[in-house]
């Protein structure tokens, strides 16, 4: 069927009725974090994008220990990691792991490297 991603849907013939049934998917990866150079107190948002039915839920770790949400470090429709104004102890790596329960989990990681402000960026800001 058009319109649906990553979702299998079935029907059914009943006379008098038409049943949908919505399959179980376990998590698939759809978007990653990114590595990313950037500079102190700059903004920077790491997209993790998980499909699974039923909807996972997303953690985000930092050099492998859970973050704890603050004015500065927010998740985003939960999806998204947000890190306002980079300081130097921000750099390390971070990753994004999905749970669906029985159907699975998954893991994606990306590095942050913060430099002092003025400093030149890569040409492609991606290494």
């Amino acid at each position: 069927m058009y319109g649906l991603s990553n979702t299998a849907v079935f029907t059914r013939a009943v006379p008098n009725r038409l049943i949908l049934l919505d399959a179980v998917v376990g998590p698939k990866l759809r978007q990653r974090p990114r590595n990313v150079v950037a500079q102190t107190n700059s903004d920077h948002e790491f997209v993790c994008d998980v499909y699974a039915n039923p909807p996972p839920t997303i953690y985000w770790l930092k050099n492998g220990v859970k973050l704890t949400m603050t004015d500065y470090v927010q998740v985003v429709n939960s999806r998204t990691l947000r890190i306002l104004g980079l300081m130097p102890s921000d750099a390390g790596m971070y990753q994004c792991m999905a749970v669906a329960g029985e159907l699975g989990s998954l893991q994606s990681s990306a590095q942050l490297i913060v430099l002092a402000t003025g400093m030149p960026l890569p040409f492609s800001h991606l290494f």
